[in-house]
């Protein structure tokens, strides 16, 4: 652990070798911590605890992180450490990535928009079924991953998340998108993969920064004619759906400067 660190200027010891406190290019590790009760963490703009067994992240301690980055893989723990943060409403939230892992989350609740600020969200592979009323207050959101969950459907209010740039809702259940989903205008990535689609509708119609777009594994017959609008589009998959081979010929004509694959 100490190799990504010897270059630091400055390093504190704490808890008896379980935690080093980084103050120049600020970051924190762990190794099997119990308590961070004791550690002073006001200069700390990133709190990497992956691949660790902490059991529970007191608020006490993080309510004056200035954090722009949590990352956590939990294990059978992680439902604990989200409640702590949940808590820090009263945190420096700016440019903020959380990344959580491990297919232990089950739900989210409305406690979610005290993080206004959060500009990146990772939570694959977790159990979680649906989003809540708050989602839409992460209005700042830039990068989105929902992927590996078992979500049906998508609410309303996530067409309201106009910051977004990279969505990732691959490897769930969804069956249809939102109707406002097309307000989701500054995606340059949109990752629809191993879904259970029917249809799209015209909602990429107003998409006109997507670069990358993969629809494949639904159970897609058809698609729109507003596919042609996605002048930037350089890659768009389509494989594992069941489309007619006219139909692909089709598309390939309305996207001539776009890599297809079906």
């Amino acid at each position: 652990m100490l190799k990504d660190i010897c270059f630091f200027l400055a390093c504190l010891l704490l808890a008896s070798g379980a935690l080093f406190v980084l103050r120049e290019n600020p970051r924190l590790a762990a190794a099997n911590l119990a308590h961070l009760e004791d550690a002073q963490l006001s200069n700390f703009y990133k709190l990497d605890l992956s691949g660790e067994t902490l059991q529970d992240i007191p608020q006490s301690a993080l309510q004056q992180v200035d954090l722009a980055h949590f990352s956590y893989d939990g294990g059978e723990y992680i439902a604990t450490v989200f409640d702590s943060i949940w808590g820090l409403e009263n945190a420096h939230l700016d440019k903020k990535l959380l990344a959580l892992s491990q297919r232990k989350l089950q739900f989210l609740t409305d406690k979610i928009q005290v993080w206004a600020k959060l500009e990146s969200l990772n939570l694959p592979n977790h159990r979680i079924k649906q989003l809540p009323v708050g989602f839409c207050g992460l209005s700042q959101l830039k990068n989105l991953n929902l992927s590996g969950n078992l979500l049906n459907t998508l609410p309303d209010s996530l067409g309201y998340l106009d910051k977004m740039e990279i969505l990732n809702l691959a490897y769930n259940q969804l069956e249809r998108l939102p109707n406002n989903f097309f307000a989701l205008s500054k995606l340059t990535e949109l990752n629809l993969a191993h879904n259970q689609l029917l249809y799209t509708g015209s909602v990429f119609c107003y998409m006109s920064e997507l670069r990358s777009l993969d629809l494949s594994h639904n159970r897609l017959q058809k698609m729109p004619a507003s596919l042609r609008k996605l002048k930037r589009l350089e890659w768009l998959d389509l494989s594992g759906n069941d489309i007619s081979a006219a139909h692909k010929e089709e598309i390939r004509a309305w996207l001539p400067r776009t890599k297809v694959v079906f």
